[in-house]
């Protein structure tokens, strides 16, 4: 996902929120994109679109920054569905 599909997730009324994942190794580190609908391939109303990588070494992606910005204060989460 890049920062200009999310912007497009945003206007088009389907972004659903977000969910910053950390401490659990670079990897899997970062910002994780879900948007709203229903059938297959959603779970109570939403699924999985896209992420934005924390980024390595000491410095946190600017794609993930730049996404961050656009999701704040929209109900974002830390953690996952049964992660806490």
């Amino acid at each position: 996902m890049t920062v200009d599909e999310l912007r497009a997730l945003i206007a088009s009324g389907k972004f659903h929120h977000a969910t910053v994942k950390s401490g659990q190794g670079r990897c899997w580190d970062g910002l994780y994109v879900y948007e709203a609908g229903d059938g297959p391939g959603y779970c109570r109303g939403f699924k999985l679109t896209g992420s934005f990588a924390y980024g390595w070494g000491d410095r946190e992606s600017p794609d993930m920054t730049a996404a961050y910005d656009l999701v704040r204060g929209s109900g974002i989460s830390f953690g996952a569905y049964g992660e806490g």
